[in-house]
Order: C-alpha cells, then sequence, then structure tokens
C-alpha cells in the first residue's frame, strides 16, 4: 500500500452518523484491547461503559474531531475524543493506522502537558514515544 499523507484526509467536526461508529468501536476497541476490558463480563462492560461514553461526549468540553476522506466525507477513518489537554480516546480503522491521522487528530492539543484517561495494547507504542505523557485514569471520576 502507499504511502498516505495528510491530504489524504480531511479533520472534521462530527455530524449525527458519526456517534454510532464512536460508540461501537470505542466500546469494542476498549473492551478487547484493554486490561480493564478484558477482565469484565460482556455485560456488564457494555452496560457500564456505554454509561462512561455518554458521560464524556454530553460533556460541554468534549472536543471531538472525525478524520474523513475529503472525497467522501461521510466515511470516517477515525477520530478524537479530547478535552484541552485530555485524552479521552483516539481510533483509526486498523487498514489506515501508522499515516499519521491519530497525530494530526490531535494537533488542537498544546502539547504542554498531555493527560490520557484510556490505555490499550494498540495505543502503547505511541505512550513509549511520549515520555511527558501523563496516563491517568482517574480523571474519569472527577
Amino acid at each position: 500500500m502507499e504511502q498516505s499523507k495528510e491530504s489524504d484526509w480531511i479533520i472534521r467536526l462530527p455530524n449525527e452518523d458519526d456517534i454510532s461508529f464512536i460508540y461501537s468501536t470505542w466500546l469494542n476497541s476498549y473492551r478487547y484491547d484493554s486490561s480493564l476490558g478484558k477482565t469484565c463480563r460482556n455485560s456488564v462492560f457494555f452496560r457500564a461503559y456505554t454509561k462512561v461514553i455518554d458521560r464524556l461526549l454530553a460533556d460541554p468540553n468534549t472536543i471531538i474531531h472525525i478524520a474523513a476522506l475529503p472525497y467522501s466525507q461521510n466515511i470516517a477513518l477515525g477520530y478524537s475524543i479530547t478535552e484541552k489537554n485530555l485524552i479521552h480516546f483516539v481510533f483509526v480503522k486498523e487498514s489506515f493506522r501508522k499515516f499519521g491521522i491519530a497525530k494530526d487528530l490531535l494537533k488542537h492539543l498544546d502539547n504542554k502537558l498531555i493527560v490520557f484517561s484510556h490505555r490499550t495494547k494498540t495505543v502503547e507504542p505511541i505512550i513509549k514515544q511520549h515520555d511527558d505523557w501523563i496516563y491517568d485514569p482517574f480523571v474519569l471520576y472527577i
């Protein structure tokens, strides 16, 4: 596959059609790719964690960015859920990873202090590149 470049996608604000994509990918990614998700029964995890996502998406301080194809903006490649310098979740479809989409989704952060509230196996290589990022799952409870 040819290396993609930033002009291969756009960053836009979400629309109503994006919300089900966000819920589905966030719930499934976190369920099967995090140590927390792997330790819960499906019935417990999906019921309880849907409430966490509900709260984060309803918060007026939450910023949602969608990476989409420029020629078909209804096709989402990924998204970021952030709040000031707090990263809640970033997701990029597997076939579009390692092209810089996640980095582009996070450009609006000022990089002085980055805190992230969710940790998955997939994000570990990115975390290792940023010694100054702080993992704090407790920000979800403040």
